[in-house]
């Protein structure tokens, strides 16, 4: 547990969730995973474009290879050449255009749930709007793709599918399917993966800028909502805190989690006099 986290577990005030923001935070949950699935259709499409190049190249770069057996310095050198020859540059450009199209998609229907539930009002300005936009931007290049990393990765693909004796067109196939799928087994896992965790973040920051800008000050952290598994969320549950503290717990949530934000209203005070 974060200093913030643990701050908020001993002093903040709790309180059960009014029917709004249960509604709100099931909405929320219902557009994460509808926009989900779009970009990880739109994702693995560009990953798929990006293995597809990657394994052209190494077919064409190995294609003169008469001696198949394992050679580091031969290999090292084959990495280099492939690596060189990837336009890295064009993967993100592609996957930027993926991550604007579906942040724009997310921020749009977050807003849309946030009036239509809470009546707030509002709309996000267009240089809010950006902003999100460009921090999008920025998010792509943690995908890491980097001429130093496709190096390595190439290289030990390379050096694998020798040592098993695989032919040439055995070799580029394994070097394709490895960098589209980066760390993980499949590229249908990694894109569900990224989707999954920039749908959330997209909704994050949509939700709180939608807030700030509605007047919201404090917010409502909802959590453990499918049931008791981590005393951590547990204690975050009905929480009441300010709209930054909000989102630095946001911030902290662990991948799957079910953590939402949702505005809590102020108080109303009636005018007796």
């Amino acid at each position: 547990m974060s200093i913030l986290a643990d701050r908020v577990a001993r002093e903040a005030p709790r309180k059960r969730p009014t029917r709004k923001q249960i509604r709100l935070a099931r909405e929320f949950d219902v557009d994460i995973a509808k926009y989900e699935r779009g970009f990880r259709v739109d994702i693995f499409k560009v990953l798929k474009k990006l293995g597809d190049e990657v394994g052209d190249i190494a077919l064409e770069v190995l294609s003169d290879e008469k001696n198949l057996k394992k050679d580091a310095g031969r290999d090292a050198m084959l990495a280099g050449e492939i690596a060189a020859r990837l336009n890295v540059a064009g993967f993100e450009t592609d996957m930027s255009v993926v991550y604007d199209k579906n942040y724009t998609r997310i921020m749009r229907a977050t807003q849309k749930r946030i009036n239509a539930t809470m009546d707030l009002g509002i709309s996000i300005l267009d240089t809010n709007e950006a902003r999100i936009l460009a921090k999008g931007a920025e998010r792509v290049k943690l995908l890491n793709l980097t001429k130093g990393n496709t190096t390595r990765s190439v290289f030990r693909e390379l050096s694998e599918g020798r040592s098993e004796g695989e032919a040439v067109a055995q070799l580029a196939r394994r070097i394709s399917d490895r960098v589209k799928a980066g760390r993980f087994k499949k590229p249908q896992t990694r894109a569900t993966l990224i989707a999954r965790t920039e749908t959330t973040y997209a909704q994050k920051m949509a939700a709180a800028e939608s807030y700030r800008q509605g007047g919201v000050t404090e917010v409502m952290i909802m959590d453990s909502r499918k049931g008791s598994f981590d005393d951590d969320c547990d204690a975050m549950d009905g929480r009441i805190v300010s709209l930054q503290e909000g989102e630095a717990l946001m911030s902290e949530e662990h991948p799957n989690g079910t953590r939402r934000m949702v505005a809590q209203p102020p108080p109303i005070i009636e005018d007796i006099g």
